[in-house]
């Protein structure tokens, strides 16, 4: 486009605004309940739970007991348990009381009497 020529092939489907980062070891709150996390990067996070979550929230991102992110963040798209969260770091954030650990609920363990994971777990997990 004006006189310039594009030397490289562009492939919209392979595109990504932002790289990937590992979430093993990284811990995640939706409005102080735990969720399990599938993707993350500076943009945004992808995470599953199985109650639904808000539009518009505030995501917390630990690694291990270190609090690494804190930002407002809305509701992309939402599918089958997961959600996809576009993070507002322009949004202002702000502590009325300090927040105590009790604060956060954690994620409900799905195993059964002995020690195993129930076949509600291994099928939502197929489910992508």
């Amino acid at each position: 486009m004006f006189g310039k020529r594009q030397t490289e092939k562009f492939d919209p489907s392979d595109y990504r605004a932002h790289d990937r980062r590992a979430v093993k070891g990284l811990t995640v709150y939706v409005d102080k309940q735990e969720v399990e996390i599938l993707d993350y990067s500076d943009g945004g996070v992808r995470v599953g739970s199985r109650s639904p979550l808000p539009r518009v929230t505030v995501v917390e991102i630990f690694r291990r007991e270190k609090l690494i992110r804190s930002v407002a963040a809305v509701s992309a798209w939402s599918r089958g348990g997961q959600t996809g969260y576009s993070f507002r770091p322009k949004l202002k954030l702000t502590t009325v009381a300090p927040v105590l650990k009790e604060d956060y609920i954690a994620a409900p363990v799905d195993q059964n009497k002995t020690g195993g994971f129930t076949g509600n777990a291994l099928k939502d997990r197929l489910k992508l």
